[in-house]
């Protein structure tokens, strides 16, 4: 909850430079303090959560020098103060979660620190726990089979989550590193033989960020973009598929066009008068239904 009241804040904000410099300067130590802590005071809007309802993913987008970490701990602590909160903090590695979302400068046991408010954190157990019951767990993002048993109101994705947003990754799969990656670019490693950075890391996804390198295990059923050719790339059974599309039936303007695949239909023969260019055409339709696959050979 903000420490002043939107009135407040909004009249603060309309002064001039020297009249909000002498205020601030009549200050007690304690009011600055608070006021240091007042994040939706100083924050700018796309550090706020969306004030619509019904939202599911909230996505921030920007680089270094945002304030996203300040944003998501803010966020979460808020969260959790309400009670009751059970919460994933997802980073690239656990080491990073801890180093930045847990006991980073701008991570949760400051923020929690600047509001008074102990939380219990547990490093062997990889958790928080506020005052209210509200208990915040640990993940790694290069080891997503971690998240799939246990249950969240909420997570908060650290760095990871931008790359594989409608990720678009390069066309060939890579033995070593590039030498000057563009930010944000995903890459997959070749499933043997890897070397440099990418050593030990067979098989995965590779996205190059701010940070360095993450590496993420592709699961089953995960979509991604083939740059340059615009292909869809499916991961099935332990490898990429592309450019294959699965559905039970295509439909476009509420119309099917496509369905399942039909009995085999015979090539025209008999009869007592014979058509010799219509015979042709139609064997060449039923050829190119069975080509295509919409009628059984």
């Amino acid at each position: 909850m903000s420490l002043l009241l939107p009135a407040e804040a909004e009249l603060f904000q309309s002064l001039p430079a020297e009249q909000q410099q002498k205020m601030i300067a009549d200050m007690s130590l304690a009011d600055l303090l608070r006021l240091d802590a007042d994040f939706e005071f100083w924050a700018h809007k796309g550090q706020l959560a969306p004030q619509a309802e019904g939202w599911r993913v909230w996505l921030m987008m920007a680089g270094r020098g945002f304030g996203k970490t300040r944003a998501g701990a803010e966020w979460i602590h808020r969260l959790a103060m309400t009670g009751g909160k059970r919460i994933a903090l997802v980073g690239a590695t656990i080491d990073e979660a801890r180093a930045i979302m847990v006991e980073g400068v701008s991570g949760l046991l400051s923020i929690a620190g600047q509001r008074r408010v102990k939380v219990k954190w547990e490093p062997g157990c990889k958790r928080l726990i506020w005052p209210r019951g509200s208990v915040a767990e640990l993940f790694a993002g290069e080891s997503p089979d971690g998240l799939r048993g246990p249950e969240h109101d909420f997570a908060w994705c650290d760095e990871l989550i931008d790359l594989l947003v409608a990720g678009s990754v390069e066309p060939a799969a890579t033995t070593a590193p590039p030498p000057s990656p563009a930010i944000g670019t995903l890459y997959r490693i070749a499933a043997n033989g890897a070397s440099g950075a990418f050593a030990g890391e067979e098989g995965k996804l590779a996205g190059w960020t701010e940070g360095g390198w993450r590496f993420v295990a592709p699961v089953e059923g995960m979509r991604l973009t083939e740059r340059g050719s615009g292909l869809e790339l499916a991961f099935r059974n332990g490898a990429w598929a592309s450019g294959s599309l699965r559905a039970s039936e295509v439909v476009i303007g509420g119309q099917t066009v496509v369905g399942a695949r039909q009995l085999s239909v015979a090539d025209p023969a008999g009869g007592t008068v014979i058509d010799a260019q219509g015979r042709l055409a139609v064997t060449q339709i039923l050829a190119a239904l069975r080509a295509h696959g919409l009628i059984e050979s």
